[in-house]
């Protein structure tokens, strides 16, 4: 038979197995998880009473704005200095050279794909021919002439005669 266990046992048990976790992912030990969390505690405790004491107010509540501004500057610090010290191991440089390296994959690869493009054109090109030849087979002869002829005309020194001047 199972026991019945408490709602307040129920959540110590959980917060037992979050600390634990924790401590484990930073790799430091339970008990060394749970004397910093104390000794965060007592700065607080500290810092509520000194607060106390400094304002003369008897209920502690009246500090929570105070304590959540305070708490709000610690993160924005800490996120600063974290996000200075990733900007500082990311080099910039190494960036900017990855950045180049990526560049020249792009470069590279738009040469390859026009280079099979025209291919493609070429063959596309060479099968349109075909089938043109097989439809209208005088068509092959009249184009080996016309071409023929267009070199004879474009090797001749002057095709045209120059001009004169008319007085």
């Amino acid at each position: 038979m199972t026991a019945i266990i408490s709602e307040a046992e129920r959540a110590r048990r959980a917060e037992f197995a979050r600390d634990a976790r924790a401590a484990a992912q930073k790799g430091e030990t339970l008990e060394q998880r749970v004397k910093k969390r104390e000794e965060k505690a007592d700065a607080w405790a500290q810092w509520f009473r000194r607060k106390i004491d400094d304002n003369g107010c008897a209920d502690p509540v009246e500090l929570l704005p105070d304590a959540c501004a305070r708490l709000e500057q610690i993160v924005d610090e800490r996120v600063a200095a974290a996000v200075a010290e990733l900007k500082a191991a990311l080099n910039y440089r190494d960036l900017r050279l990855c950045i180049d390296e990526v560049l020249d994959q792009v470069v590279t690869l738009n040469k390859r794909l026009q280079t099979e493009l025209w291919n493609l054109v070429k063959t596309q090109f060479g099968a349109l021919r075909a089938r043109v030849d097989g439809v209208l087979p005088d068509t092959k002869s009249a184009l080996r002439v016309a071409r023929e002829r267009a070199d004879e005309v474009s090797e001749s020194p002057d095709p045209l005669p120059p001009r004169r001047a008319i007085n």
